[in-house]
């Protein structure tokens, strides 16, 4: 835990970038129910445009047949036939118009509906980029610091090689104690068999020398990373170890408080 002095105002300042959430929320949520129907409106508007396609091209069938059977001098029958199916087919055509007229002016209004979504959304995207450099990134780099000030300390030991993969981890926000050190490596210990044991017992015996002698000496400091690897020598796998890593922060110490 944080001191309060430190964790306090940091937890304010969360608070407050959790209530901005629900606000941002609320103008994303409308525009993302506006965009989906804008989506469907637009797959309706294909499906119309491809009827009238399809429908220029029965048009533009019967203009061919038109053409072929009714040009030139017809005697009277044949005139009055090609007379009434031209009068019907001209009224065709102007429903088509009709058509295509209602067609362009639902189009026209899908890009005006898309263009007022497209510039609420760049809208709020700014407004989340300013939330983000006003809020988000300062709080990361105060509560970083605070975290970096509190001295939180990061220690894993580890048992590897032959495909064995067992850990103890500390972190804690102030330094690690050469008890605690001692500790975690007796707890990893346990985590093996007796086979893991036989080729590792000098590497354990070595890690714990190596916290001890540092502890004697004040204790270790990260950045940068401090990293012992510890191994039996001539046992097979190899790669049989046991590993000290620090990543941040003091470890080894006498006292928690030490400086």
């Amino acid at each position: 835990m944080l001191p309060p002095e430190v964790g306090g105002p940091l937890l304010s300042d969360w608070n407050e970038i959790e209530s901005a959430k629900p606000k941002l929320l609320s103008i994303a949520e409308p525009l993302d129910i506006q965009d989906q129907k804008l989506y469907d409106d637009g797959i309706i508007l294909d499906a119309w445009k491809k009827r009238i396609d399809d429908r220029d091209a029965l048009i533009e069938e019967e203009s061919a047949q038109f053409e072929a059977q009714c040009r030139g001098q017809l005697p009277d029958p044949e005139y009055q036939i090609c007379l009434s199916w031209f009068h019907r087919f001209n009224l065709c055509i102007d429903a088509r118009n009709a058509e295509v007229r209602r067609y362009n002016a639902k189009v026209a209004a899908w890009n005006t509906k898309r263009d007022e979504i497209a510039s609420a959304g760049d809208e709020l995207t700014l407004k989340v980029k300013r939330w983000e450099n006003d809020k988000i990134i300062p709080f990361n780099a105060k509560s970083e610091k605070a975290t970096q000030d509190a001295q939180m300390t990061s220690v894993v030991f580890q048992a590897q090689g032959g495909g064995l993969q067992k850990s103890e981890k500390i972190n804690v926000l102030r330094p690690v104690t050469v008890q605690e050190g001692l500790q975690k490596l007796d707890d990893l210990w346990a985590q093996l068999t007796d086979t893991e044991r036989e080729t590792r017992d000098k590497a354990i015996a070595q890690a714990r020398d190596f916290v001890w002698e540092t502890s004697t000496v004040g204790g270790v400091t990260a950045p940068p990373k401090v990293e012992r690897n510890f191994h039996n020598p001539g046992v097979n796998p190899g790669d049989a170890r046991i590993d000290v890593v620090l990543f941040r922060g003091r470890a080894f110490v006498f006292t928690p408080a030490a400086k």
